[in-house]
């Protein structure tokens, strides 16, 4: 609830991209998706001193990224080899970046995965491969675990105790920070092209018009 009322709270009005004189551009990018990564890339933007906007048909975090479950991880690791050694590689900039929003950046910190037991055993050679412990656990030993799903056969369970830091937070914290360059509830209905088949303008559906230099989109990646 708190996330929705921030949301709704900071829809911003946005002007043509003529009111800034002899600039054809209003933004340097238009980041279209409201999730934690997209989030973090505005964030990362404007800090680096890009007129950056983001845009989301709906509140922010309200996809993938807060309806999983409420924490990042070490044992949080992509599908792919390079990228999941990436993730691990800059682990300290992550905790620098979230130290700085205020937001709690645990370490060690314990965490529990569970997944279908037909991954495990990628999962278990991904995490050997990039130096991430994750020790197997039987379901009925995970705390407060009273069976349930996780006592399935299907399901394998493993714990992590690299860090962690809480992803609602995580959010609040970036959206408080960054209110002012967040269009909430507008979805992108069109993009203009210029005469390079490059996209020059994002057109919402509550009629705004971003003009841009650039567009970068990951709206939906999680769950769609």
């Amino acid at each position: 609830e708190l996330l929705r009322t921030l949301g709704n709270a900071t829809c911003t009005s946005v002007g043509p991209a003529s009111q800034r004189g002899a600039d054809a551009y209003t933004y340097d990018c238009v980041v279209i998706g409201g999730g934690v990564l997209w989030l973090t890339a505005l964030a990362q933007l404007r800090r680096e001193g890009y007129r950056a906007v983001l845009c989301t048909e709906s509140g922010l975090g309200e996809g993938q990224s807060l309806h999983s479950h409420g924490w990042f991880h070490a044992g949080y690791l992509p599908g792919d080899l390079a990228a999941a050694k990436m993730w691990k590689a800059e682990s300290a900039k992550t905790e620098a970046f979230v130290a700085s929003l205020g937001v709690d950046f645990l370490r060690p910190g314990c965490a529990y995965l569970a997944m279908p037991a037909d991954n495990a055993d990628s999962k278990i050679a991904q995490s050997a491969e990039i130096g991430v412990p994750m020790p197997p656990v039987p379901p009925g030993e995970l705390p407060g675990s009273s069976g349930g799903p996780l006592a399935e056969a299907s399901t394998s369970c493993f714990e992590t105790r690299e860090w962690l830091f809480d992803k609602h937070r995580f959010t609040v914290a970036l959206a408080a920070q960054h209110h002012d360059a967040i269009i909430t509830y507008a979805s992108p209905i069109s993009f203009e092209r210029g005469p390079n088949g490059a996209v020059e303008a994002v057109v919402l559906s509550t009629n705004q018009r971003l003009a841009t230099r650039s567009v970068a989109i990951a709206a939906g990646t999680g769950t769609r």
